[in-house]
């Protein structure tokens, strides 16, 4: 007889003629004791007889190893926007034997019920799929090994998002020579987070000194402070904010205009 893993089993050319009988000892943790073809869940060294028909008994004995399981994880999750992706990688450590099959499966109800998306492969990435539509999603990976051991992983998380969108413009500011103003810009969605910049003159980003006599603080917030000094000419200067993220399949948004304008300081006329 020759060793084997916890749980698999016992096949080691047992060749008899005639009628025969098997007994395995000690009988703990052996399920069919009296078979040729036992199996045995916990490690240790286990005897069989064999008594043939005429009444000859013969033995033999094989050492069990208590196999173990492999630590599994999913790395690289991470939420996407709609229409994008993101590679899961299942990460396994440890274990007895080789892997023999990794397996991926989605829940889309917080892990009420699971579904699988990738099966009958040693691939220890999957791909999510960029039709999903915007909502909450669990992912776990399952590793067989060919010590019959099994490891799944703890659930992941890769969410869809909506793209990010804009919900309330920035609105046209009046300042006299020398004035400041403020706009303000709202928007949701999007991953990991949303990033602002704010333009004007065909997509430039705002920049100190242009037009001359406007500075800007703030441009890459959700609110923009404009400044002006005296040397800044009268007129009107269009402004407007990119929203964006950087997840995988996030659309940048972008606002309406808003005018800011530059007006003359009010003239008083004696009477």
């Amino acid at each position: 007889l020759t060793g084997a893993y916890v749980g698999g089993p016992m096949v080691d050319n047992i060749n008899i003629t005639g009628n025969a009988s098997y007994s395995w000892s000690p009988t703990a943790g052996v399920t069919g004791s009296n078979s040729a073809t036992p199996t045995i869940t916990q490690g240790g060294t286990y005897t069989l007889t064999v008594t043939a028909g005429n009444g000859c008994t013969a033995s033999d004995q094989v050492v069990v190893t208590s196999a173990v399981a492999p630590t599994v994880s999913i790395v690289n999750n991470a939420d996407v926007c709609s229409g994008g992706n993101v590679t899961l990688t299942a990460n396994s450590v440890g274990g007895t034997g080789t892997i023999t099959n990794i397996k991926f499966e989605r829940s889309n109800n917080g892990g009420g019920s699971w579904a699988t998306v990738q099966d009958n492969t040693t691939n220890p990435n999957y791909t999510t799929s960029s039709s999903l539509g915007v909502g909450a999603y669990l992912y776990r990976a399952t590793v067989n090994l060919s010590s019959n051991c099994v490891g799944t992983s703890p659930d992941a998380v890769a969410d869809v998002k909506a793209d990010p969108m804009i919900t309330d413009d920035p609105l046209n500011q009046i300042v006299c020579v020398g004035g400041s103003a403020s706009m303000t810009v709202a928007a949701t969605g999007g991953t990991p987070g949303l990033l602002y910049e704010w333009e004007f003159d065909n997509g430039n980003i705002v920049t100190d000194g242009t037009p001359t006599g406007v500075d800007y603080s703030s441009e890459t917030t959700t609110a923009l402070t404009i400044n002006t000094n005296n040397s800044v000419a009268q007129g009107t200067i269009p402004l407007w904010v990119k929203v964006y993220a950087t997840g995988n399949g996030c659309d940048a948004a972008y606002s309406l205009f808003a005018d800011f304008t530059v007006v003359a300081d009010p003239t008083v006329n004696n009477p």
